[in-house]
């Protein structure tokens, strides 16, 4: 098993995509095509302030969690989702085929 404390964090991203905001814990681009990117970071936000320590691979679980609860849902109400893409290396990090 992984020692978590050993993984790398993403705490800032830095893509070749305009920035349109760097928010506490999500990073969005605008892409062509009138759509967004939203990165969500490894940064941890408590009572409105960001920690400075961030947590390996929160950032992909909370991603993966939004994934789970937007496909649950799109029956029931429309949602900004179009795809989810994750690096294969912290797909494997979290056991994710």
């Amino acid at each position: 098993m992984t020692d978590l404390r050993t993984l790398p964090c993403l705490s800032e991203t830095r893509l070749p995509f305009p920035l349109f905001r760097r928010g506490k814990v999500r990073d969005t681009y605008v892409l062509d095509g009138g759509h967004l990117l939203m990165v969500a970071t490894d940064r941890v936000s408590a009572f409105d302030v960001v920690l400075p320590t961030p947590i390996p691979l929160k950032g992909a679980v909370l991603t993966m969690l939004s994934k789970f609860w937007f496909e649950q849902t799109a029956d029931l109400v429309r949602n900004h989702l179009v795809e989810v893409v994750l690096d294969p290396k912290r797909a494997a990090e979290l056991g994710d085929p």
